[in-house]
């Protein structure tokens, strides 16, 4: 599992499904 420390963050993402996964690619595209 991959552990993030993000202290702020603005934007949106959109993830394709309500999955860990897809959460993940879409916060991983938007980094």
């Amino acid at each position: 599992m991959v552990e993030w420390r993000v202290r702020a963050i603005r934007g949106a993402i959109t993830a394709s499904e309500n999955t860990v996964e897809a959460i993940r690619e879409a916060v991983t595209e938007l980094l």
